[in-house]
């Protein structure tokens, strides 16, 4: 499974469809390399993000909660 990690873009290229042509081009790089699927993630609290996804076809398949604990230096 392929993976896109951290889908950004600059507030004044937003609306543009650039978001849109980054995954369409990862999408025709992966199809060429054999894969079939393609991931990515989103905060649970961006939910600007988690529509955007959805719009592109992604589906959501599962939510996570990460945890971290300081054990010291």
């Amino acid at each position: 499974m392929a993976y896109i990690e951290g889908i950004y873009v600059c507030k004044a290229y937003r609306r543009n469809q650039v978001a849109i042509q980054l995954v369409n081009h990862s999408i025709a790089f992966f199809k060429s390399r054999g894969f079939t699927e393609i991931a990515s993630d989103s905060l649970i609290e961006n939910e600007v993000s988690q529509f955007w996804h959805k719009a592109m076809g992604f589906r959501e398949v599962e939510r996570c909660v990460h945890f971290i604990k300081t054990i010291g230096e």
